[in-house]
């Protein structure tokens, strides 16, 4: 199989459209069925791998613990001397067993509940996208994208894979996931021939990832998987290395000095027990019995119950902790830094004042949430619509936008836009604006317009 990431080796900005359909063997009916499929077959499905972790390496992991290693370590202590000598010390043995048994059940438990969740996240988001295979417009499975084939675009779509655009329409893209520049970036087709270009210089290149927040176009798939920009950061994702959380790392240091200072205790009962005539077998298995009874045994599923305590609470309040030490680290957050807005606002535009006819009206509600209230000169507006000027106003916004909102269930209830809008839409006409009053309903207006056009006469290819 193909890597996908060979594709995006071409610097593809830099490429004329006719050029690039002529690179990939593509044209812009699209690509055929047969052969989209034998490319599937060579390149490979459109998503990003990440190795999962087994049941077993999750169980196994939960023994990865300074103070497990004591734990273990002075079982098998007791255990020898139970066996070399005549003490019997199997029930601290079986004590410490249960201790490190229960420890490592409450973290497989609780880590088990929150992949198991991802999974049914991920296997309930099957993300689509339009194309053109054999001339013919269908929609089917992201992940089903080979380079080559011609995707389209329309506001509110998630750009499926890198595409080099073939033709747009006042296309904009919102690429702050991938640039964290909170302002939609306007598309174009034009190649560019300057080299070394950032992702957000890229006018002619549309990411996967990113949202198509106003217009329409057609891509050229050019990389799909890991070979898109986003694949090349989950990339090196993958092989960064984890740091330990602070907790981890207090646990590890505390872990160290307690198995020093137990070894030094035991060292110095035993040189004691010489000196006061004990034998050296007796001085021995006593030094053994106070190390062993040293060790707090109760501390690691202390600190797993508390963890998992709170991943649970955080699990009620929509947030998953995939790993306990997670739910730690997020509590020893003091400063947040960020040099852009639209990662901290997701970029939700909304309004917040209206100014007609002299006043000056204050909209409450935060996000795409639909809740709030009118107010003017401190004073809530109990009718809204019924004050004239406002309601013209609110018309003329509502007749010349197509946004949407929809209830969308996605770790609980929230407000987002929707994906696309469906073939049927057509923008309402302002005379006939939904909401709003009879009377303002009735008042003569244009028909309104379709979209997309019956004739793509602006379109630039």
């Amino acid at each position: 199989m193909k890597k996908a990431n060979e594709s995006h080796a071409r610097i593809w900005y830099q490429v004329p459209v006719a050029q690039a359909f002529a690179d990939l063997g593509s044209a812009p009916p699209g690509l055929s069925a047969d052969e989209a499929r034998q490319r599937l077959e060579r390149y490979g499905f459109n998503e990003l791998h990440f190795k999962g972790r087994s049941a077993l390496v999750r169980f196994l992991i939960q023994f990865h613990h300074p103070l497990i290693y004591v734990l273990l370590a002075a079982a098998a202590m007791c255990a020898v001397l139970t066996l070399v000598t005549a003490e019997d010390m199997w029930s601290e043995v079986t004590i410490i067993m249960l201790v490190v048994v229960l420890n490592t059940i409450l973290g497989f438990v609780q880590e088990g509940k929150a992949e198991s969740a991802l999974d049914a996240l991920r296997k309930m988001m099957v993300p689509e996208c339009r194309v053109l295979r054999d001339g013919r417009e269908q929609v089917i499975a992201t992940r089903e994208l080979v380079p080559g084939d011609v995707v389209l675009l329309q506001s509110g779509d998630k750009v499926p894979a890198d595409l080099r655009l073939i033709a747009t329409k006042n296309l904009s893209a919102d690429e702050a996931a991938l640039t964290g520049e909170s302002k939609p970036a306007g598309k174009t087709t034009e190649a560019i021939a300057r080299p070394n270009l950032s992702p957000g210089d890229q006018r002619c290149i549309a990411f996967s990832g990113t949202f198509v927040t106003r217009g329409a176009g057609q891509g050229l798939v050019v990389a799909t998987g890991e070979g898109t920009e986003f694949g090349r950061i989950a990339v090196l994702m993958k092989q960064t290395k984890s740091v330990p959380t602070p907790l981890q790392q207090k646990l590890a240091t505390f872990s160290m000095f307690l198995l020093y200072a137990i070894l030094a205790l035991a060292a110095v009962n035993f040189v004691m027990a010489l000196l006061f005539g004990y034998s050296a077998v007796y001085a021995f298995l006593a030094s053994v019995a106070l190390a062993v009874a040293a060790v707090p045994e109760m501390l690691p599923p202390l600190v797993t119950i508390v963890l998992a305590f709170a991943a649970t609470v955080m699990a009620r309040r929509k947030a998953l902790i995939r790993k306990l030490p997670a739910a730690e680290t997020l509590g020893c957050v003091t400063v947040i830094c960020s040099d852009k807005t639209g990662t901290l606002t997701k970029n939700q535009m909304t309004v917040t004042r209206l100014h007609c006819a002299g006043k000056d009206n204050r909209v409450g509600g935060t996000g795409y949430e639909p809740s709030g209230e009118f107010t003017w000169d401190g004073q809530r507006l109990d009718a809204p619509l019924y004050e004239l000027a406002l309601a013209e106003t609110l018309r003329a916004g509502h007749g010349c936008n197509d946004a949407r909102c929809s209830r969308t269930m996605v770790l609980g209830e929230s407000w987002a836009t929707p994906p696309r809008r469906p073939s049927s839409w057509r923008r309402p006409r302002p005379g006939s604006t939904d909401g709003l009053p009879g009377w303002i309903s009735s008042r003569s207006s244009r028909t309104g317009n379709t979209w997309p056009p019956s004739t793509p006469e602006k379109w630039t290819m």
